[in-house]
């Protein structure tokens, strides 16, 4: 339990400069989508989740920002992650 503790800390300090982009991009992702239901609020859930954990991951990895278009297998689509930066 005290490692995996550790193992969260460690990956929280490792995305902290970048939370704030990723934050930003969900928001304008998020802002963007167009639908209603209970049916489009789940999915719209789960691929948010997805999407995040993308970025997380990539940070981690490459220690940068995904740019340009990704698949992301979980959502069965593409993002192309420099649609959804701030002006």
């Amino acid at each position: 339990k005290a490692e995996a503790i550790r193992n969260a800390q460690a990956r929280s300090i490792m995305l902290a400069p970048f939370r704030g982009e990723i934050e930003q991009i969900m928001a304008i992702w998020l802002g963007k989508l167009q639908g209603s239901g209970w049916a489009f609020a789940m999915g719209r859930g789960l691929r948010a989740a997805a999407i995040k954990a993308y970025m997380e991951d990539f940070v981690l990895k490459n220690g940068e920002m995904p740019k340009g278009l990704h698949s992301i297998e979980k959502v069965n689509s593409s993002i192309n992650f420099d649609d959804y930066r701030g002006s």
